[in-house]
């Protein structure tokens, strides 16, 4: 098995990273667009405002999932 250099290390540590923030941006619309919509709209429909939520978090585990897979390629030190 050959050796990962420092390069391809920081290239997998830069990879997660990105993944990570593109979860926390869902996670993130995930809660604070369906607030803000009722708070514009009492009335607005909850049912779409659950739904959209839930997808925005799963989402976010998702791609969360996929962060820590890029780092569990990582050797062990």
């Amino acid at each position: 098995m050959r050796q990962i250099t420092d390069r391809e290390k920081e290239k997998i540590k830069l990879r997660a990273t990105y993944f990570n923030g593109v979860a926390i941006g869902f996670s993130v619309a995930g809660v604070l667009v369906p607030g803000l919509r009722y708070s514009g709209d009492p009335n607005a429909n909850w049912t779409g405002l659950l739904i959209f939520s839930a997808v925005g978090i799963l989402i976010s585990y998702f791609l969360h999932l996929v962060a820590s897979q890029q780092l569990n390629r990582l050797p062990e030190p």
